[in-house]
């Protein structure tokens, strides 16, 4: 791996004008930055500027043409990117789940799996050779905030470091393909919004990691337990979200609105949960079925909710 495979480059992220070129800065730390670049080599670029951002091809002809150049030069680019946009037109974002030092001894982490299996989308080792980024398309994200550090601190799932970028980010590309994963870039609402809302959880307060999938020999009861304290902590991050919610301005289209709205479905979905014996007796009295559901707090087979609703 010693060179950008730009065969793989999926085409879902190729076709967009989100690309740019990148070096290599050292910090005072001792690390090294890797920073966005003006492609005259003049200095670091204001890539937050869509008007800056140039084609997958002109990002790579920039590249080849740096490597003939001396390292000082400031047109010898260590690198090429892309931008995850602020936000889609159409609703689905370009989304990238960034998950560092998931590689170990050559083997993949556990929690680093566990992603990629749910998500099954185009994923590619970092310049580090360390990490995994795997990109998707998601669904119901519109306006939501980046995920990754709480108290300065990388998020953990499953023990896995991740970091979610749904809107304005630089990632780095590599094109060093991870083989039993998808050649493109997949639509996976479904999953990636789980996802956001299990690492929504985490980030509030939740010091519990969500509950893994029952195991052959493990107690339900147990288990039912902590699915209880699961919902429990769900509620709190939507009321969070409820409570933060900015007031619309002359540009925001509604944002606050869309944020009640979304919020208020995802509650509603939280509630007509399917009755089990950790929503039975001994249930808490504000887990209570709204006047809008039928009888018994369950909804009918054919209310379907779409799935960034669910947790």
């Amino acid at each position: 791996m010693t060179d950008i495979q730009w065969e793989n480059a999926p085409e879902e992220a190729r076709k967009r004008k989100i690309w740019l070129v990148w070096r290599a800065v050292p910090t005072d730390d001792g690390k090294i930055d890797k920073v966005p670049w003006r492609t005259d080599g003049a200095g670091r670029l204001a890539w937050s500027n869509p008007l800056n951002r140039i084609t997958f091809d002109e990002a790579r002809e920039l590249y080849l043409a740096g490597q003939k150049l001396p390292e000082r030069n400031g047109r010898h680019f260590a690198g090429v990117g892309f931008i995850v946009p602020e936000r889609s037109d159409d609703g689905v974002n370009l989304v990238v789940h960034d998950l560092d030092d998931a590689i170990e001894d050559g083997k993949i982490s556990d929690g680093a799996l566990d992603i990629l299996h749910r998500i099954n989308s185009y994923s590619e080792l970092s310049p580090s050779g360390r990490g995994i980024h795997t990109i998707s398309l998601s669904g119901g994200l519109n306006g939501k905030p980046n995920l990754g550090r709480k108290d300065n601190q990388p998020l953990k799932y499953n023990g896995q470091s991740i970091e979610v970028f749904v809107r304005n980010h630089f990632v780095t590309f590599t094109g060093w393909r991870i083989d039993d994963y998808p050649t493109d870039v997949l639509e996976r609402t479904e999953e990636v919004c789980k996802i956001y809302s299990e690492l929504v959880v985490i980030k509030e307060g939740s010091k519990e990691e969500p509950p893994k999938r029952v195991a052959a020999n493990q107690n339900i009861s147990d288990y039912d337990q902590r699915a209880r304290r699961y919902v429990e902590k769900a509620l709190e991050a939507e009321a969070v979200l409820v409570r933060t919610a900015k007031r619309p301005t002359s540009n925001s289209k509604g944002s606050r609105n869309n944020t009640l709205n979304d919020a208020a479905l995802k509650i509603r979905a939280m509630l007509a949960l399917p009755s089990s014996s950790a929503f039975s007796a001994g249930s808490p009295s504000s887990w209570s079925s709204p006047s809008w559901l039928p009888p018994g707090g369950t909804r009918h087979p054919s209310q379907s909710l779409p799935p960034c609703w669910s947790v």
